[in-house]
């Protein structure tokens, strides 16, 4: 794991709070410090994660398991 922090903004189809939990408990299971912010637009939701030390690669591993399709925008 990386040891610097690092902070991701995610744009996905999330629309489940079995999706949202699972994502969350992932996320945090791995990074116990990050923040996680979930924000609901019209048919997509922003993620934001805060302070995590997870590499691009590993959210991305996690958003594969949860069949979850993302964007990463710029913060």
């Amino acid at each position: 794991m990386n040891s610097k922090f690092n902070n991701y903004l995610f744009n996905t189809d999330l629309n489940s709070v079995y999706q949202k939990f699972w994502v969350t408990y992932d996320l945090l299971n791995l990074s116990p410090n990050a923040i996680l912010k979930f924000k609901k637009q019209e048919k997509n939701s922003l993620i934001s994660i805060e302070n995590s030390n997870l590499s691009y690669s590993e959210i991305q591993l996690i958003f594969l398991e949860h069949q979850i399709k993302y964007n990463q925008m710029a913060l």
